[in-house]
């Protein structure tokens, strides 16, 4: 996928400049990862404490200093923000990788959304934390463009503050000058069909 594509490429930038990577992630298992270097974890339904010592283990056996997280944003998760920062003094850079106004536009109304939290009033339910609730626990929370960050401020009311910083996503492949005498008309586009991401019509 595209997260992890950019994870990979962050990770080859970051190496070959001398700075150790290492993934701490849920899914997709991949060979060509040493294991010394990743640990597989389930963010989600992992209870906190849990989670905390697998994570908290990793990072001292590591030393590592700064964690950038990509797209996670589950309630145990952000317990484990919150202490790696207190009690070891941990950097966290939050990357969410969508446009803040088409993350709004393709939510539930509000009326679902109002019915959703009575349901889960009423049941017991803890809902889980989204992308905007990690602001608080984060030392730099980035978006893929600076033209985001105000409207990600407004729509979600935030503070002013200089947490926000903007990073593109990386082209993780070499891209070979065109040769416009032999070029078709032929446009191939392999991506999810949401327009306001996507601009597939531009």
């Amino acid at each position: 996928g595209g997260v992890e594509r950019v994870t990979q490429a962050l990770s080859g930038y970051f190496d070959a400049h001398g700075i150790e990577t290492f993934f701490a992630f849920q899914a997709y298992n991949v060979n060509f990862i040493d294991n010394r270097h990743k640990i597989q974890v389930d963010f989600y339904n992992t209870g906190q404490e849990i989670l905390y010592a697998s994570l908290s283990s990793f990072v001292d056996d590591n030393e590592i200093t700064i964690i950038l997280v990509q797209n996670i944003a589950s309630e145990q998760i952000r317990y484990c923000f919150k202490r790696l920062r207190r009690e070891k003094g941990i950097k966290v850079i939050y990357c969410f990788h969508r446009n803040p106004i088409s993350s709004r536009l393709s939510s539930p109304s509000r009326w679902m959304r109002m019915k959703v939290r009575i349901y889960n009033l009423m049941n017991g339910i803890k809902r889980k934390y989204d992308f905007a609730d990690v602001y608080e626990d984060v030392d730099r929370y980035a978006l893929l463009s600076p033209s985001y960050i105000r409207p990600f401020k407004r729509l979600y009311h935030l503070p002013d503050t200089d947490k926000f910083i903007a990073m593109p996503n990386p082209v993780p492949f070499n891209v070979a000058k065109p040769e416009f005498e032999k070029k078709e008309n032929i446009v191939l586009i392999i991506a999810r069909f949401e327009e306001q991401q996507k601009n597939i019509k531009g």
